[in-house]
C-alpha cells in the first residue's frame, strides 16, 4: 500500500475529507513525493527531514499537522510526536476541534484514558495509543523541549513565536535544544514541520524562506491553491493588506507602516455625513509647542461603533494662552467631558486647564503600550468599527509611519519624517473610547447618601472625573 493509499484509508476511517492539494502535502511530509504516490496538484520540491510550509488562512495548517502525527502514531509503534504552539490554549483548540470528529473512529486505537481526554478535555497534555505511540503537547520553551527525543515535531504558527526571548521561546533557541537529540535517535527518519502564515519580512521564518538550509524544504501556497472550493466572499471582511498577507501568503515588509493608508479608504467620509455625537465626548490632545504642531481629535461612541467628529492640527509656538483658549472653545463646542493628554505634556499645561474647570487625564505612553494601541486601532480600521472625517493631513501622517525591530526583538513604531500629532491625538481618543469599564463616582456632599454615579461614566474606559 502506497503512502497516498495509507492517507486515503486514514481519512476514510475518521471520515475527515481532505482536498487533493492537502493530500499532496501529507504525502510530501511523509517523504513520498517522487515515488508512485507523487504530488498530483502542487509542485513540491524534493523531500527532506525538515519542512517549512507557509499556507494561507483557512487552508487547514493545524488540522493537517494533527492528521499527520495521528497517522504516524497509528502506523509506527512506540513513536513520540510533539505538537508545539505559541500557547497551550491554541494546542488545546486544535486538539478539541479534531477530537470532536475523531473520538469515535479512534476509540479502538487509543488507551481508555486518552479516549476520555479526547472526548472531555483534560489538563493532561498527552495522547497514548495502544501500540505505545504518544502525541504530546508542550509550550514553546527551551526547557520544555529538553529531555524529549520526538520522532515528529510540529511547530504551529511558527512566525508568531517571539523573535528573541530570554526564556528560550524563540524558534531558533527551541530548535537548537531539540534538534540534536532527534538527529541522534532518528538520523534519517525524523520530521520537523514548521507550519505558519507569513508575517513580517524579518525574523527566523523570513530568513529560512530567503535562504533555505540544506536539510530543509520550503513551500508557500495561497489559500485557494490548497482549498479551491472556498469562496472569495468568505473573506470580504479582510482589508486589502490583510487579504494579501493572510490569503495570498505575501510577507509584509518590516519597513511598512503598521497602519497602511489603504485601511483609511473604507472608514473615511465627509464631515457632514457623521452623525451628531452622543455623550460622552472625549477630546484627545497631542501637545506640541515651538516648531511642533498640536493635534486635536474629538470622538464619541455609539454601540460598537466609534465616531471621530473633528480632526484639527495647529501650531501655537510659545503662545500658551491661545492654546488654552482653543481647548476651551473645542470643549464647549462638543461638550467634551474630558481632555486626554500624553505624559509628555507639561504639568503646568494640565494645571492651567484644570483652573479653567476642564477635566484632564494624562495618558502614559511606552514603546510597548504604543505598539499595542496601534494594533488595536488597526483592528478597528480593518473591522470598520470607526468612522473618520476625510483628512489629507492624517493620511500623510499615517503614510510616514515605519516599523523597526530593536536588538531585543521588539517592534518599535516611529515616524520616518514629518509630524504625527494628528495621529497620536486620534490614538489617545480611540484608546479611551474603545472599551467600557466600571462606573466611577463623585463626592457631592457630606452624607454617604450623596454618592452619585457620574453621568456617562460607565461608558468610558478609565474615565476619572
Amino acid at each position: 500500500m502506497t503512502v497516498r493509499e495509507h492517507i486515503q484509508w486514514f481519512c476514510r476511517i475518521v471520515d475527515f475529507p481532505v482536498t487533493a492539494a492537502q493530500t499532496d502535502l501529507l504525502c510530501w511530509w511523509c517523504g513520498a513525493v517522487g515515488e508512485r504516490s507523487e504530488a498530483r496538484v502542487l509542485k513540491l520540491p524534493p523531500c527532506n527531514s525538515e519542512y517549512l510550509t507557509i499556507l494561507g488562512r483557512a487552508s487547514g495548517k493545524s488540522t493537517l499537522g494533527m492528521l499527520f502525527v495521528l497517522l504516524k502514531s497509528l502506523l509506527i509503534p512506540n513513536c513520540l510526536s510533539l505538537l508545539v504552539s505559541p500557547t497551550l490554549d491554541q494546542s488545546d483548540s486544535v486538539l478539541m476541534r479534531i477530537a470532536r470528529q475523531l473520538s469515535e473512529p479512534l476509540r479502538g486505537y487509543l488507551e481508555p484514558r486518552s479516549h476520555d481526554f479526547l472526548r472531555m478535555g483534560s489538563t493532561r497534555k498527552v495522547l497514548r495509543f495502544k501500540n505505545g505511540a504518544e502525541v504530546r503537547f508542550t509550550p514553546n520553551r527551551e526547557m520544555a523541549a529538553r529531555g524529549f527525543g520526538p520522532r515528529y515535531l510540529i511547530a504551529d504558527e511558527a512566525a508568531a513565536w517571539p523573535l528573541r526571548s530570554s526564556e528560550g521561546k524563540d524558534l531558533p533557541t527551541f530548535l537548537s535544544a531539540i534538534r540534536p537529540r532527534m538527529i541522534a535517535q532518528y538520523p534519517r527518519d525524523y520530521r520537523i514541520l514548521l507550519l505558519t502564515t507569513p508575517r513580517m519580512s524579518s525574523g527566523p521564518i523570513w530568513d529560512m524562506w530567503q535562504q533555505t538550509p540544506g536539510n530543509m524544504a520550503a513551500v508557500r501556497f495561497p489559500t485557494f491553491k490548497v482549498r479551491p472550493r472556498l469562496k472569495r466572499k468568505e473573506f470580504k471582511h479582510l482589508s486589502k493588506v490583510e487579504y494579501k498577507r493572510e490569503i495570498k501568503c505575501e510577507f509584509a515588509s518590516a519597513e511598512d507602516s503598521p497602519l497602511p493608508v489603504e485601511l483609511l479608504d473604507d472608514v473615511e467620509t465627509e464631515p457632514g455625513k457623521i452623525p451628531a455625537p452622543k455623550p460622552p465626548v472625549l477630546l484627545g490632545v497631542d501637545v506640541g509647542f515651538r516648531r511642533d504642531f498640536t493635534g486635536f481629535c474629538v470622538g464619541s461612541r455609539s454601540g460598537d461603533l466609534l465616531y471621530i467628529h473633528e480632526l484639527k492640527r495647529a501650531k501655537f509656538k510659545k503662545n500658551v494662552a491661545r492654546f488654552i483658549e482653543t481647548v476651551k472653545a473645542m470643549q464647549r463646542k462638543w461638550h467634551a467631558v474630558q481632555v486626554l493628554l500624553d505624559q509628555y505634556s507639561a504639568d503646568a499645561i494640565s494645571e492651567l486647564l484644570r483652573r479653567e474647570n476642564i477635566r484632564c487625564r494624562i495618558m502614559p505612553w511606552s514603546a510597548r503600550s504604543r505598539t499595542g494601541a496601534f494594533d488595536r486601532l488597526r483592528i478597528l480600521l480593518e473591522e470598520r468599527r470607526i468612522v473618520i472625517p476625510r483628512s489629507r493631513t492624517l493620511r500623510e501622517e499615517v503614510a510616514g509611519l515605519t516599523t523597526r525591530i530593536t536588538p531585543s526583538g521588539q517592534q518599535r513604531i516611529q515616524h520616518g519624517s514629518g509630524h504625527d500629532d494628528l495621529l497620536f491625538s486620534l490614538l489617545l481618543t480611540t484608546e479611551q473610547l474603545r472599551a467600557p469599564t466600571q462606573v466611577r463616582f463623585r463626592w457631592l456632599g457630606s452624607d454617604e447618601r450623596c454618592w452619585k454615579p457620574v453621568q456617562f461614566g460607565s461608558q468610558v474606559s478609565g474615565l476619572q472625573i
